[in-house]
């Protein structure tokens, strides 16, 4: 809900990253809860949208795990 206000007011997805730093699949990635996000890009996107970075998710993605080579 936080991001959807935001993005009202930036018009895409694609402006709202871009004005925050961010890739698009990185915001996306978040809003949807499909993949791992480093704390760092929730954080940012929580200044932004002037709320906590818990707010924005209960973070249930699991962190991936390294392949050895």
């Amino acid at each position: 809900d936080f991001i959807d206000a935001i993005k009202r007011e930036q018009g895409s997805y694609e402006k709202f990253a871009a004005h925050i730093g961010i890739s698009k699949d990185t915001l996306y990635a978040i809003t949807r809860e499909h993949r791992w996000v480093s704390d760092d890009k929730y954080i940012l996107v929580a200044e932004v949208c002037k709320c906590n970075p818990e707010d924005l998710h209960p973070r249930d993605v699991p962190r991936p795990k390294h392949r050895r080579r």
